[in-house]
C-alpha cells in the first residue's frame, strides 16, 4: 500500500471547518474508491424547525425564507436554534439512564452506514452543510464528545471532515456543488473513484444534485475515455425536532431584537421593525396536527373525483377545528363548564369550577388531555368553495359526534357542526372568520350557499376541546420601535 502524506489531502483540509474532527484517510487519494456526502440539517440530524402549532404560516415564512428581510439572519443562520437542541442531546448523552435516547436527534440508519463506510479505508465521507462557518464551527466542535459518532473499535470520528460554508455569499446548493467538484477533482487523480453518493432530504436539492452529478460525469468523460464513477442521490425523509414553546419564543424574540437593533443603529429606514403578537383566539374542537391516514385517503379520493383541484389545495393547514364561537371571542367559564361537565346542572353554577374550566382548556401547551376534553366526530360531507368569491372557506367538512361523544353537550346544534381550516387559497383566514360569524347569526344562509358532496363511511376525527392562538408578527416603521418594551403583545 502506498504511503499517505498530509499534503495529499489539502483539499479536504481546506474545506474542513472543525480541526479537531478532521480525520484524514490512511491511504493516498489514488486509492480512494468512494466519496459519500451527508447533508446535515434534517438529513443526518433532526435540526429544530419552527413549530407549526405555535407560529402562524406567515411568521414561519419570515423566519425560514426571509434572509434579506431579517438583518440578523433567518432561522437557519441563528446559532441558538441549533444550540438548544445540541444542549438537549448532550444532556441525554450524559444521562445514560434516561428513557429517551440521544438517537432521537440523529438518523440512526445513516449513522450505521457511516460507521460501515469508516471501516473501509478506501472511502471518504464528509458532513456538508450550508450553515455558516463563522457562526457555527465552535458549536460543531461538540460533536467530538458524542460516543455514537465514533468508531466502536478505534474511537475515531466516523466522518473524515465537517464542512461548513466558509467566507461565501453563495446559496447552499451552489456552495455544496463547488465543494463536491473540488473534492472529486482532487481525489479522482488516477480515475480511481467508483462511486459518489449524496444523502439529502430536500426534494429540490435531490433533483439538483442528480442533474449536477450527470453534468460532472460528462465533464469527466471529456478528460478521460469515460467517467470512472457512477453517482447516486439518496432521498432521505426529513427528520426534525421541536423546541419547547418557551425556548422557541425566546429565540424568535432575540432574532427580532437583533434585527431591530441593526436597523436602528445603521439607520436602515427602508426596512421594517418586527414585533411579535398573538393572533385572535379560536375556540372549539381541535383536530391533531397530523392528519390520520383515513383523512388523507379521503382527500385523495376527492381529488380523483374532482380533477380540477390540486391535492395541495385540498389538504388543510393546522389548526383544523370545529368552531363553536367567532374567532376572537372568548368563551365564558359557564359554557366551558357545560361542555366539560356534559351539562351537569349541579356544577354549572359553581364559579370555581367554571373558572378552572377556562384554565383547563388552554391549548396547545398541554398535550396530555383529560378525557373530559376529548371528543370524537365523523365526517359526513364536504363542500369545496375554491372558486367562491363570498365568505366561505375553500373547504368545509360537515361532521357529527359519534361513539362516546354522541349525546354529549357540545355547545351547538348538531346541524351546525363544521370542521374548517386554512388551505393555501387566498383570504381563507378572513373567510373563516366571516363563516363563523354568519354561522352564529344566519346559519340558514350558510346552508343555502354551500354545495355538499356526501361522504360514505367518512373518517373518524379525534378532537380536543380548547382554545388556541398562534404566534404572529407585525411590522412598523423603525422610528416606532420601543426597545424597552417586550416583543410579545
Amino acid at each position: 500500500m502506498e504511503e499517505c502524506k498530509l499534503n495529499d489531502y489539502e483539499c479536504l483540509i481546506q474545506w474542513n471547518s472543525v480541526p479537531d474532527l478532521l480525520n484524514l484517510p490512511k491511504v493516498p487519494p489514488s486509492e480512494i474508491k468512494r466519496l459519500i456526502i451527508y447533508d446535515f440539517d434534517n438529513t443526518l440530524y433532526a435540526s429544530p424547525k419552527p413549530n407549526e402549532q405555535l407560529s402562524s404560516p406567515e411568521l414561519i415564512e419570515l423566519l425560514l425564507n426571509s434572509r434579506d428581510k431579517l438583518k440578523s439572519g433567518n432561522w437557519w443562520s441563528t446559532l441558538e436554534t441549533l444550540e438548544y437542541s445540541f444542549d438537549r442531546c448532550s444532556a441525554l448523552c450524559e444521562n445514560p439512564t434516561s428513557e429517551i435516547s440521544p438517537y432521537i436527534f440523529w438518523n440512526k440508519l445513516l449513522l450505521k452506514s457511516a460507521q460501515l463506510a469508516h471501516k473501509d479505508p478506501t472511502t471518504v465521507s464528509i458532513i456538508l452543510t450550508g450553515r455558516k462557518h463563522d457562526t457555527f464551527h465552535k458549536l460543531f466542535e461538540r460533536l467530538q464528545y458524542a460516543s455514537f459518532l465514533k468508531d466502536d473499535t478505534t474511537n475515531a470520528f466516523i466522518f473524515n471532515a465537517v464542512c461548513l460554508k466558509k467566507n461565501c455569499n453563495m446559496n447552499t446548493f451552489d456552495y455544496k456543488e463547488k465543494v463536491i467538484t473540488s473534492l472529486v477533482e482532487s481525489l479522482n487523480i488516477k480515475n480511481n473513484l467508483n462511486e459518489i453518493t449524496i444523502y439529502e432530504d430536500r426534494k429540490h436539492h435531490v433533483r439538483q444534485f442528480q442533474a449536477f452529478l450527470t453534468k460532472l460525469s460528462l465533464k469527466a468523460s471529456h478528460t478521460v475515455s469515460s467517467a470512472s464513477w457512477h453517482g447516486t442521490v439518496v432521498p432521505v425523509a426529513a427528520k426534525n425536532f421541536l423546541l419547547h414553546y418557551e425556548d422557541e419564543i425566546a429565540i424568535i424574540e432575540k432574532m427580532f431584537d437583533n434585527h431591530n437593533k441593526i436597523c436602528i443603529e445603521q439607520n436602515l429606514n427602508d426596512l421594517p421593525i418586527f414585533k411579535l403578537k398573538w393572533s385572535g383566539i379560536k375556540s372549539g374542537f381541535f383536530h391533531g396536527v397530523h392528519f390520520t391516514e383515513e383523512f388523507i385517503e379521503l382527500d385523495n379520493k376527492l381529488f380523483e373525483k374532482i380533477k380540477k383541484y390540486h391535492p395541495t389545495q385540498i389538504l388543510n393547514k393546522y389548526p383544523m377545528y370545529i368552531p363553536i364561537t367567532v374567532p376572537g371571542n372568548v368563551l365564558s367559564g359557564r359554557i366551558c363548564a357545560q361542555i366539560i361537565s356534559n351539562g351537569d346542572p349541579k356544577i354549572i353554577d359553581d364559579k370555581t369550577f367554571c373558572r378552572n374550566s377556562i384554565n383547563n382548556m388552554k391549548f396547545p401547551k398541554d398535550s396530555k388531555r383529560n378525557n373530559l376534553l376529548n371528543f370524537i366526530f365523523k365526517i359526513t360531507a364536504i363542500s369545496l368553495n375554491f372558486e367562491s368569491v363570498g365568505k366561505i372557506p375553500s373547504i368545509v367538512y360537515k361532521v357529527i359526534p359519534v361513539g362516546e361523544s354522541k349525546g354529549k353537550f357540545i355547545g351547538k346544534k348538531l346541524e351546525d357542526l363544521y370542521l374548517v381550516g386554512k388551505t393555501k387559497a387566498k383570504d381563507d383566514e378572513l373567510k373563516e372568520y366571516w363563516f363563523c360569524k354568519t354561522l352564529a347569526t344566519e346559519p340558514n344562509l350558510i346552508k343555502q350557499s354551500m354545495n355538499w358532496i356526501d361522504v360514505k363511511d367518512g373518517p373518524i376525527i379525534r378532537t380536543t376541546f380548547g382554545s388556541y392562538s398562534q404566534l404572529d408578527y407585525i411590522k412598523t416603521p423603525g422610528y416606532n420601535f420601543q426597545s424597552e418594551n417586550s416583543n410579545v403583545q
